[in-house]
């Protein structure tokens, strides 16, 4: 990693101790061993200890399979660990860097737990100690259904191939009415040796197609003094609109898209300013009029509320790029995941995107101005802690007053701790657009923004504003093979009908229900979810839905619903600090 040299020795008062990581399926234990604070002293050595997430010697069916998977689980390697480490062997022990290699090897997708330590080597120096742990690296899943075709999807791939930090993956999907979909993904998260990344994706949807290749130096840590990202796709999809008492309906979308920018850190490490640009260029085409798949056909709709609504846009802009950041990590436990350690961010950052198209980039380019902000704060301890995060953007042409495609969303949650085992949490979740130029349509079947219960609703609108309500006790070890928790939930939303087509003006919808809670290996953030809802007062006929969510839950505090998302413009980016 590109990193400046290590700040002054920070003073220490306290003793700092290596925390033991019970979090192998099968025992993965991480011996405790007293550290000394990490205060200037000269670096003689670096140890990486790397180990699988099974580990252990039990009998039984249950050991048996996980000796088998370890068989299969390749190891993440040393050298891939070292590139993340901001400490140097011969330069003096910085207590900032410690921290920040610790935090920075957690947030890795492929990393289950980390501990980055100093141990007095006995000669007035020390040894700093890495340990880590892995996630399953093993991607197996699909869907199954009770009548024709009996299998409906599968997915097969590693999120750690070789053990080098490579994520790859192949996805089928059958095409009932229409043709199968395949699709594949793969991630470098180690690209040229460095912690570049590298993603490429391709596929054939059931209708269009998609790819994306992107190459990018992600901000991974106040460390660091620069980012970049260079990259381009092409989306050929349909978007869906629901109609209450009618078909749904289709209307074709096809969006091209490139970008190449760079930020650089201005100011001391907690406390800077981000400052780049970008140049991009986008161009959108939409489909004329809509259309309903009826017997595995597309036939033309009749309805006019979309015919000719929509219409070509081209982009081609340079744009300026601006953060202000004041920021501490905290670590606590349990906040989105079971018993995982997170790091949350504490204070307030700022972050913005201008930018003017100009012809001599395209000469069929939109000469507009664009803008788009992000804005994160958060506050509290370990057992009660509250944050909100806001994106916005919007467009207007120069010779036009009024803004459109003005776009936003964003989360307010409180956190509260009041025992170990037990995680009240409370989010407030709003998405929304007024005049937006590309089609899109706001659900309560959404499975990211919606709510849980209303798969089958069929109301939609341009606004949308959810408030969950989750008690979560954690159970306890299931041997050491996995964490098992329970939760108590409620959802309650409304839809407005803005100026999106066949938007509905809906009363405040609720939903409840129970959920199981899996996280294996233990303290890992990845979790797997089953829970069951029941629609209070749903649209259509009350049924309860039964929904598996496998994801990295505590790696982002909001990640925005792809029913909005897709509206977004593609070739900028969501925040100035997570950019790329």
């Amino acid at each position: 990693m590109s990193l400046p040299p290590a700040r002054p020795p920070m003073r220490m008062a306290r003793v700092i101790w290596l925390l033991p990581l019970a979090a192998g399926v099968a025992g993965a234990q991480i011996p405790v061993r007293e550290a000394v604070p990490c205060a200037g002293q000269i670096i003689n050595a670096i140890e990486i200890d790397t180990r699988p997430p099974f580990q252990g010697s039990e009998t039984g069916v249950i050991a048996r399979t996980g000796r088998v998977a370890r068989k299969m689980h390749e190891t993440t390697k040393p050298e891939v660990v070292r590139r993340y480490i901001a400490l140097h062997i011969g330069e003096g022990c910085d207590e900032l860097r410690r921290a920040e290699s610790e935090r920075i090897l957690r947030a890795q997708p492929f990393i289950s737990e980390a501990t980055v330590a100093s141990v007095s080597d006995g000669q007035g120096g020390v040894i700093v100690v890495v340990t880590t742990i892995d996630e399953i690296s093993l991607i197996i899943g699909g869907s199954v259904s009770a009548s024709s075709p009996f299998i409906r999807s599968a997915k097969f791939g590693n999120r750690n191939l070789f053990g080098r930090g490579l994520h790859a993956a192949l996805r089928w999907e059958d095409g009932r009415e229409f043709r199968d979909s395949y699709s594949v993904r793969v991630t470098d998260y180690q690209f040229f040796g460095r912690p570049y990344q590298l993603s490429i994706e391709a596929g054939r949807q059931q209708l269009g197609k998609e790819w994306l290749v992107d190459a990018s130096h992600p901000f991974l840590t106040d460390l660091q003094r620069f980012a970049w990202r260079v990259g381009a796709g092409e989306v050929d999809t349909y978007t869906r609109f629901r109609r209450p008492d009618a078909d749904q309906v289709h209307i074709a979308v096809d969006r091209e898209y490139a970008e190449l920018g760079g930020v650089a850190r201005l100011g001391p490490v907690g406390r800077f300013l981000l400052a780049g640009g970008s140049l991009t260029k986008e161009r959108v085409m939409p489909g004329d009029a809509p259309v309903r798949i009826v017997d595995g056909e597309l036939v033309a709709d009749t309805s006019t509320a979309l015919i000719g609504r929509y219409t070509e846009q081209r982009q081609a802009r340079i744009n300026a790029l601006l953060g202000a950041r004041v920021i501490n990590f905290m670590e606590v436990v349990g906040f989105d995941a079971l018993d995982a350690r997170q790091d949350v961010r504490k204070g307030l950052q700022l972050g913005f995107l201008l930018g003017r198209g100009f012809e001599f980039l395209d000469s069929k380019s939109d000469q507009d101005f664009f803008a788009s902000a992000s804005a994160y704060a958060g506050v509290g301890s370990p057992s009660v802690f509250g944050a909100l995060e806001l994106n916005v953007e919007g467009r207007r042409k120069g010779d036009e007053d009024n803004w459109n495609s003005v776009l936003s969303s964003g989360r307010f949650a409180l956190f509260a701790r009041p025992f170990s085992r037990h995680t009240a949490t409370t989010s407030l979740e709003w998405t929304g657009g007024w005049r937006s130029r590309v089609p899109y349509q706001l659900t309560f079947a959404s499975r990211e923004g919606g709510l849980r219960g209303f798969r089958n609703s069929q109301t939609g609108g341009a606004r949308r504003v959810v408030l969950r309500a989750e008690d979560k006790y954690v159970w306890g070890r299931f041997r050491k093979y996995a964490t098992i928790g329970i939760a108590g939930f409620a959802d309650a939303g409304k839809i407005w009908a803005g100026d999106s087509p066949f938007g509905v003006d809906t009363p405040v919808r609720y939903s409840a229900g129970v959920g199981l809670l899996v996280a294996s290996p233990p303290r890992s953030r990845r979790l797997a979810r089953l829970d069951l809802a029941y629609p209070i007062n749903p649209d259509g006929k009350r049924r309860p839905e039964l929904r598996l969510t496998v994801r990295d839950f505590g790696r982002t505090f909001w990640k925005e619903p792809n029913d909005l998302h897709r509206a977004r413009e593609r070739s900028r980016p969501a925040s100035v600090f997570n950019w790329p």
